[in-house]
This record gives structure tokens, C-alpha cells and sequence, in this order.
């Protein structure tokens, strides 16, 4: 039947044979993949996307003395064409690929530098599994790069536990977990 044959070809469409023959899965999610993370721990598996979308800048980005962020309106004529940015965003998928509710806030001006999945040691509790990211905030080269450490459980049912969440003085650029230990660079 004509039903059978269009179930045939979009199966056909999502699963490919890449150059090393293994099967893969292509899937739209609506913007770019930067970091995929792998819960395998949990029943059933979720994936942790990292993905960044542009969009028009609209303004002028400045700081003031105290580190704050003042926008200044771009009054140009229709001609002008503005810079893009990349924005952010930290979301979990089930199986399926559907994006669930909850998803961890990364904010204008930052980017996520590295993704990984780190195992730490807790005290009483033996080594567990916690999604951590290295997150840079840079306004240009007038104001001192930030970074922030963002670690998160994922629990049953595609739900982030913040566990740790501060500025750094400096930029994260690379997480990693090493003996149960926490290795930033």
C-alpha cells in the first residue's frame, strides 16, 4: 500500500550508512549541534544537546565601571546589515529527540567552550555521573573574559538538579574529571 511504501522511505530517510558502516540516525532539531551528551545510566537514555542559533544584534553591546551590560539602540538606515551572534542553549532530549520542558539557562554573550559527561566523587556515596559545562563570557577586548562552571544531575524522567553554578575569574575553556576530581582548564 501507499502507506507502507511512505513509512518505508522516511525510515529510509533518518537512518544512514556513514563511510566506516555504522547506522546513524538524522534528525531536525531547529538549530546547530555544538555538544551531545549521552545519559546511558538512565532508563530510558537521554541526550543532552548543546546547540547555538544566530541572530541580529540589535543593539550595541557596552560595559559600565561596575561590569554591567548597557544596550545602545542601533539607529541605522534600512540598508544597514548588523552583526549576528550566536546564542546558546542547553536542553535535554529523550530517544525520540524531543526536547523536554526543562533545560539549563545560558545567557547572551556566553558560550558553551566544553560539554562532557565527569564523574566525581561524593562523600558516602562512591563516584557518580554529573553533565558538566565550561561556559565563557567575552564583551570583546576591553573587559576581562568570565567563566562559569555549570554542573547538573540528570534525573529519572529528563529533569536537570543544578548541583553547581559560579562565575570564575577567568575563562573555562576545558572540564574534565580525572580520579574522581573535577579538572578545569
Amino acid at each position: 500500500t501507499s502507506a507502507e511504501v511512505r513509512s518505508n522511505m522516511k525510515n529510509k530517510n533518518k537512518w544512514r550508512l556513514d563511510d566506516g558502516g555504522i547506522i546513524y540516525k538524522q534528525d531536525l532539531i531547529g538549530a546547530t549541534p555544538m555538544w551531545i551528551l549521552y545519559h546511558e545510566e538512565l532508563s530510558p537514555p537521554f541526550y543532552t544537546i548543546v546547540t547555538s542559533e544566530q541572530k541580529q544584534l540589535t543593539y550595541i553591546p557596552k560595559m559600565d565601571n561596575e561590569e554591567n551590560e548597557v544596550r545602545e539602540a542601533l539607529d541605522r538606515d534600512e540598508n544597514f546589515v548588523p552583526d549576528l551572534m550566536e546564542l546558546h542553549s542547553i536542553n535535554i532530549f529523550d530517544q525520540q529527540l524531543k526536547c523536554t520542558d526543562n533545560s539549563l539557562q545560558v545567557e547572551e554573550w556566553e558560550d558553551v567552550t566544553d560539554a562532557q559527561i565527569v564523574a566525581l566523587k561524593q562523600k558516602g556515596r562512591g563516584t557518580q555521573r554529573f553533565a558538566c559545562f565550561g561556559i565563557t563570557r567575552s564583551m570583546g577586548e576591553d573587559h576581562l573574559s568570565r567563566g562559569r562552571i555549570l554542573i547538573a544531575e540528570v534525573l529519572e524522567g529528563g529533569k536537570y538538579n543544578t548541583i553547581f553554578n559560579e562565575v570564575q575569574k577567568f575563562s573555562v575553556t576545558a572540564v574534565g574529571s580525572v580520579r574522581g576530581c573535577l579538572l578545569i582548564g
